[in-house]
């Protein structure tokens, strides 16, 4: 799930940028 950039910091993988980085969901 991709909540947006901005989540990257509070949720590891939730964010639009931790999608690319991380498999993460």
């Amino acid at each position: 799930m991709h909540d947006g950039d901005v989540t990257l910091a509070n949720r590891p993988g939730g964010g639009a940028l931790a999608e690319l980085t991380l498999p993460a969901g």
